[in-house]
């Protein structure tokens, strides 16, 4: 096995995991959120619905993400495009989301965790699949290089 299916499916598994911990667990409601918003969804108040329909929402989009990783990590090299939109997603709603929250003044201490899952918390890098896991096998030259084009 490669270290870029591994890559795809360790990050596969922790999408999973934040699939199942804003939509289920409402997680993020319960640690950010305003205090008493899922008390006052469930009462029938529309803005904390919205809240918690947004996050549901966003949920259901983070578990489409990690489930496609999966499935796609039985062919790695077919999926590039999937993983280096996997990186811009963990750059932009990631990082740069993360940032935004701080500046807008919301807890430090969890939004500086974010920031160092999205950076590549664990061992391999993550977001960043493994060195030598994207593109031409080591030692090879590209195609109109080897075929003595240009």
């Amino acid at each position: 096995m490669t270290r870029l299916t591994w890559w795809m499916r360790i990050v596969g598994v922790f999408y999973l995991l934040q699939f199942v911990m804003m939509v289920f667990v409402r997680a993020p409601i319960r640690a950010v959120g305003p205090q008493g918003a899922l008390a006052q969804a469930a009462a029938g108040d529309l803005t904390a619905s919205f809240l918690v329909d947004t996050w549901v929402t966003f949920g259901l989009e983070v578990g489409a993400i990690g489930a496609v990783l999966l499935i796609a990590s039985h062919a790695p090299g077919q999926a590039i495009a999937l993983v280096w939109a996997v990186i811009a997603i963990e750059l932009a709603r990631g990082i740069a989301d993360d940032i935004y929250m701080l500046a807008r003044g919301y807890d430090v201490t969890t939004y500086a965790i974010w920031i160092f899952l999205h950076n590549g918390g664990h061992r391999d890098g993550a977001p960043l699949p493994p060195q030598r896991s994207i593109g031409r096998p080591r030692g090879t030259a590209p195609a109109a290089i080897s075929q003595g084009a240009g």
